[in-house]
């Protein structure tokens, strides 16, 4: 796996402290990636630029390469599913330009912020959703020690196919 190029400048910038300069950019690396896959992403998009969850965008020198998006509390419960007490959910995690982007390591220095957070926040562990169709995705977090808890078939924030939980016990 490759990483950033030795000496060049790989930081985090959170979204929620400068969201009136970078919404713009997220929210176009957001729709670019993920598409027309969910049938509310203009709601996610709303509460994402509101603050309701922690956004972070990965940079490696002058350029945003990735985002995770996760939230700020404890989750049990999901869409009728049961998530062991005290879980932390990612809600994105992606690589803008994934042609040129992946396999860099940036996923999973988005994945450690996340476990970093939730650690620090005294979670049991952190959950996640993942459609069928983000086969590279759902690899990505079995290989990170995610098991799955559940799947929904039809989703109904989807336009069709299944959705797998993921949950990483910490």
């Amino acid at each position: 796996m490759g990483t950033a190029s030795v000496g060049s400048k790989v930081q985090f910038v959170n979204l929620n402290e400068n969201c009136s300069q970078l919404f713009p950019l997220f929210k176009a690396g957001f729709e670019r990636v993920v598409g027309d896959l969910y049938t509310n992403t203009a709601d996610y998009l709303s509460r994402v630029e509101r603050g309701r969850y922690e956004c972070w965008l990965l940079q490696v020198e002058a350029e945003f390469v990735a985002t995770v998006v996760h939230e700020r509390g404890f989750i049990e419960e999901y869409r009728g599913a049961t998530i062991p007490p005290k879980s932390i959910g990612i809600k994105t995690l992606i690589v803008f330009d994934p042609d040129k982007n992946r396999k860099k390591g940036y996923g999973t220095r988005l994945l450690d912020k996340v476990l970093e957070y939730a650690r620090a926040n005294l979670a049991n562990g952190v959950h996640v959703t993942v459609s069928e169709k983000a086969e590279s995705a759902c690899g990505f977090f079995a290989k990170k020690g995610f098991e799955p808890l559940h799947v929904w078939e039809n989703f109904e924030l989807r336009a069709q196919g299944e959705e797998y939980l993921y949950y990483l016990n910490l």
